[in-house]
């Protein structure tokens, strides 16, 4: 009998248990000899590769990250590390509201998943135009609660705010938050928070952070929810799309740790703790 072991980095490996012995009496110790791993081996975190076909989408923790301008260089190595979900509002050519992708991103994203075909990638927009790709599939009100993970492996899934909202929260001045349809009883939405995650998360949501408060209370987010996930007596359950300020820097400006690379693996790790 064999096990497949996710450890927190994205290091996957299987291993072969003993016959004659039960493994899974309370309290019995499972000692694994970890694999000879080189400190300089590149891989990509392709932590989805590992989930069952048939785990819903909406019980998946998912780091993501919303792009600036100029972020393109790096989108390759956000991929790499993990990040899934990508709010590419500020990638599109032309103002908000109506224009595509630059073909170039779009060619990132399908090569990534051309090199890498059990992940998928989602985009997160506003209204107007379908950003010039053909999603594997569109999240939308009527179907968001039954995906599974095999309906959508090797493909974009395109979640665009209107159809979540019913209207653009890009154009709603102090909006900080909303649900499908606007109703507030319906489990899903997105907010923008200023402090740490609410654990446990009983909604499928996607939580942003005001990225207009200065640096020191962003990276201090960053580490207080870092640090309330990996705590398993209070972390439960998913954590849904959370949107990682500062990622693929480890140090911001000032040479301050950003704890992104952290807050990003603890989100995946979330996806493989036994609740």
């Amino acid at each position: 009998t064999q096990i497949k072991i996710h450890a927190v980095g994205g290091l996957s490996f299987e291993f072969t248990l003993n016959k004659g012995q039960n493994y899974f009496e309370a309290q019995k110790r499972i000692d694994v000899q970890l694999p000879d791993v080189s400190p300089t081996t590149i891989k990509a975190n392709d932590w989805i590769s590992q989930l069952n076909d048939d785990k819903l989408l909406r019980t998946l923790s998912i780091p993501g990250y919303e792009c600036k301008e100029g972020d393109k260089s790096r989108l390759n190595d956000l991929l790499n590390m993990g990040v899934r979900a990508f709010d590419v509002n500020e990638l599109r050519n032309g103002p908000l509201h109506g224009q595509d992708l630059p073909q170039e991103i779009i060619n990132i994203f399908n090569n990534f998943l051309q090199g890498h075909p059990k992940e998928f990638i989602i985009l997160l927009y506003d209204g107007g135009a379908d950003l010039g790709i053909d999603p594997e599939f569109e999240l939308k009100k009527d179907n968001w609660d039954n995906v599974t993970v095999s309906d959508v492996r090797d493909g974009i899934i395109s979640l665009k705010w209107s159809e979540v909202l019913g209207k653009d929260h890009y154009e709603q001045e102090g909006v900080d938050g909303g649900h499908w349809g606007g109703e507030n009883d319906l489990p899903f939405g997105y907010n923008k928070r200023n402090d740490a995650l609410l654990i446990p998360n009983s909604e499928w949501t996607v939580q942003y952070r005001d990225m207009e408060k200065d640096a020191t209370e962003i990276i201090t987010w960053n580490k207080t929810n870092y640090e309330t996930i990996i705590k398993t007596a209070i972390q439960e359950g998913c954590i849904g799309i959370v949107m990682a300020p500062y990622a693929g820097e480890i140090y911001a400006d000032d040479a301050t740790y950003t704890y992104s690379d952290l807050l990003i693996q603890s989100i995946i790790d979330c996806n493989f703790k036994l609740h």
